[in-house]
């Protein structure tokens, strides 16, 4: 693990960031008890090493795609020249190669079921090596985390 993250005070960087992702330094080093001038150089180690990245998430419903689902895909051939090939695909929000039933898992944003069925049926059955595809449409996200911090 890396030693930026077993110090308490940039955990709790960390934490007041993933509350407020636009906090001043200047609050979060009245919150720390440590000068602005430390809060800052914390931050920009924690960002320089790849502990932390400071990021905007869209909102997908407030941009007006209504349905997200994860895509099992079974494939034939070298997974990864698929997975290279998915994630050109605008819909793919994360592509992760895995063991198991399926050889490659997407979750994919769509504007509503027409896209979705669109998607896969012309998008992802369609590439060479796709033997199979399993959709699990999601009906309701119950957790959607982006404040984990592994401790």
């Amino acid at each position: 693990m890396s030693q930026d993250v077993d110090d308490p005070i940039n955990l709790k960087i960390i934490a007041l960031l993933n509350e407020n992702g636009r906090r001043s330094f200047t609050e979060m080093s009245s919150l720390l008890g440590i000068s602005e001038a430390a809060t800052r150089q914390r931050v920009n180690k924690l960002v320089q090493s790849e502990v932390i990245r400071i990021a905007g998430i869209p909102n997908p419903l407030a941009l007006g795609y209504a349905r997200k689902a994860m895509i099992g895909i079974r494939h034939s051939g070298a997974v990864t020249e698929l997975s290279e090939q998915l994630k050109l695909l605008p819909e793919v929000s994360k592509a992760v190669v895995t063991a198991g039933g399926f050889d490659v898992l997407i979750e994919v944003i769509c504007e509503d079921d027409e896209h979705l069925v669109r998607l896969i049926n012309e998008n992802i059955r369609a590439l060479p090596g796709v033997q199979t595809t399993e959709t699990f449409v999601y009906l309701q996200e119950e957790k959607q985390i982006y404040e984990w911090t592994g401790k």
